[in-house]
C-alpha cells in the first residue's frame, strides 16, 4: 500500500491515523497538492491529496480511502452492523470536513503552511479572527455533543468518527489554537482520551517531523 500527500493536510492525517489504529504498514510519499508525479496522478487525476494505492486499486479522497481500509480489515470502527452507528459516523465525518476543517483553515494556513511551505510571514490578524469568530461555534457544538453522548462521539466505543474529528483537531494542536479546557470541558476530556489512543501520537510525530524538516530545508 502507498499513501500520497503531505501531513500538513488534515485529510492525509486522517488516513495516517486510520492506518495506525488498524496496525497496517503503508509506504508514504509526502507530495504536495498538484504534484505532477505520474504514480500519484494515477490515484488522484485532479492532483488532490491524499491519493492511495493498494496494488492495482487506486483511489483518492480521505473518506473513501479510510472506508476502504476499515472494510478491508473487517474492523468495527465504521459502526459494525448497526445502521444507526454507521449513519452517525458518516454524519460526524461530514461535519468535520464541512464545518470544523474550514473553521481551522486560517490558523493552518497562517501558522503552518505559509511559514513552513511558502516561506511567508504569518498574518496573526487572520488567526485572531478565527479564534474569536470561527472556532467558538464549532468548539461549542462539539463540546455539547460530547457532554451528552458518553466518552466517545457515538457512545461508549472509540470509532472512526473520533478519528475523523481528531484529525481536524490535530490542526488546532499544530497551529496552537486548541480549545480551552475551562470553556469546553467535555471537549478537553475527549481530547485527552484521544491522545491516549493508538495512532494520534503517531500522526502528530509524523507531522511535526515533516514541519521540522521543511523548515530546515
Amino acid at each position: 500500500m502507498k499513501l500520497y500527500g503531505v501531513p500538513l493536510s488534515p485529510f492525509v492525517r486522517k488516513v495516517l491515523f486510520t492506518l495506525d489504529v488498524l496496525d497496517l504498514s503503508c509506504d508514504h510519499e509526502e507530495l504536495a497538492p498538484g504534484s505532477d508525479d505520474s504514480a500519484f496522478r494515477k490515484t488522484s487525476p485532479a492532483g488532490r491529496i491524499p491519493g492511495f494505492a493498494d496494488g492495482d486499486f487506486q483511489i483518492a479522497d480521505s473518506a473513501a480511502i479510510c472506508r476502504y481500509l476499515v472494510t478491508r480489515e473487517r474492523s468495527e470502527l465504521m459502526g459494525g452492523p448497526s445502521p444507526q452507528r454507521q449513519a452517525r459516523i458518516v454524519q460526524w465525518e461530514t461535519w468535520g470536513d464541512a464545518d470544523l476543517g474550514p473553521a481551522l483553515l486560517a490558523p493552518l494556513l497562517e501558522r503552518v503552511v505559509k511559514p513552513v511551505r511558502l516561506g511567508q510571514a504569518t498574518d496573526e490578524a487572520r488567526v485572531e479572527t478565527a479564534v474569536g469568530e470561527s472556532l467558538p461555534p464549532v468548539y461549542a457544538e462539539l463540546d455539547a455533543a460530547l457532554a451528552h453522548r458518553g466518552p466517545w462521539l457515538i457512545g461508549e466505543a472509540f470509532s472512526y468518527a473520533d478519528i475523523a474529528i481528531a484529525s481536524h483537531l490535530s490542526t488546532a494542536e499544530i497551529a496552537d489554537v486548541l480549545p480551552s479546557e475551562g470553556t469546553y470541558p467535555a471537549l478537553g476530556a475527549w481530547l485527552a482520551r484521544v491522545r491516549g489512543q493508538r495512532g494520534y501520537q503517531t500522526l502528530m510525530d509524523i507531522t511535526r517531523d515533516y514541519i521540522a524538516r521543511s523548515k530546515n530545508a
